[in-house]
């Protein structure tokens, strides 16, 4: 048995299928302008969403502290009508 200590050594077609005609695998070096482009798209469309997200809860936060002081007078009305 041969020693195969060199990758050239190996019979890379029992491991690497390959459709030359058909390189889906194979992606272009670099950056794209188009992958550029995708990238920024995805990043507004997240900015936009976190900043919607964040003013559906600032509104959702401030309901919460107006219904907080309307429960807090309500209690203090109620027991000044017990007393």
């Amino acid at each position: 048995m041969k020693d195969k200590s060199q990758i050239a050594d190996i019979d890379r077609s029992i491991y690497d299928i390959r459709d030359e005609k058909n390189d889906a695998y194979r992606m272009q070096e670099g950056l794209t302008p188009e992958i550029i482009e995708t990238l920024s798209k995805e990043k507004d469309d997240m900015q936009t969403e976190i900043a919607g997200l964040t003013e559906k809860y600032q509104i959702s936060i401030q309901d919460l502290m107006k219904q907080q002081r309307i429960n807090l007078i309500m209690r203090k009305v109620r027991a000044n009508l017990l007393t």
